[in-house]
């Protein structure tokens, strides 16, 4: 999950978010059927890793 920080103002336009530099999403490793990725974000956005899901359990 990629959200705004917190302590940043909600009222910030996406655009001066992206100001800091550019969200990058890296495809680092697959195997069997799953991938990992590495994200880095300029501090005003909170990247957040949820649970692992079964790729099964997609309908």
């Amino acid at each position: 999950m990629i959200d705004l920080d917190p302590a940043a103002d909600p009222e910030t336009r996406a655009a001066d978010l992206f100001a800091q530099g550019p969200l990058e999403i890296l495809l680092v490793e697959t195997a069997r059927g799953s991938a990992r990725l590495a994200i880095a974000a300029a501090r005003s956005l909170t990247v957040r890793r949820a649970p692992s899901r079964d790729p099964s359990d997609t309908p």
